[in-house]
């Protein structure tokens, strides 16, 4: 699955989470609740995934390019990637060019990948509300 998918494609993917005798979802994100993880959509197409590690039992982990990068502690994940390269917005940490975000509110560890641009738009976002709330 590829950031861009359509989102019946996706489903066909994801469809054993909901059974065959379910339509496909029809907002903009799914939870699926076995894997802890919620994505999201925009015109139709897949743009991001957020892994939330609510517990060890149910947590998916994450490798790049054969290393594990998640679940790991905000001091751990900080050394892989390094923590200037990260805007803080409210206990997010969001990667423009990455299009990561990783966040460790209530010690409940949630990491978002998504497609190149994403995050450079949510940091301009905060940047743009910040300065109009000021």
């Amino acid at each position: 699955m590829f950031f861009g998918t359509e989102r019946t494609e996706v489903w066909k993917i994801m469809k054993w989470e909901f059974g065959t005798e379910r339509d496909q979802p029809v907002y903009d994100f799914e939870y699926y609740p076995d894997l802890n993880l919620q994505l999201y959509y925009f015109k139709e197409r897949l743009i991001s995934a957020n892994f939330i590690n609510e517990n060890d039992e149910h947590g998916c982990e994450i490798y790049l390019a054969g290393q594990k990068i998640w679940p790991f502690s905000h001091k751990k994940f900080f050394s892989l990637f390094g923590e200037e390269a990260f805007v803080e917005n409210l206990a997010i940490y969001d990667h423009a060019e990455l299009s990561i975000s990783a966040g460790w509110e209530d010690e409940v560890p949630t990491l978002l990948l998504a497609g190149r641009g994403y995050c450079a738009e949510h940091i301009e976002n905060m940047r743009i509300n910040n300065v109009c709330l000021s």
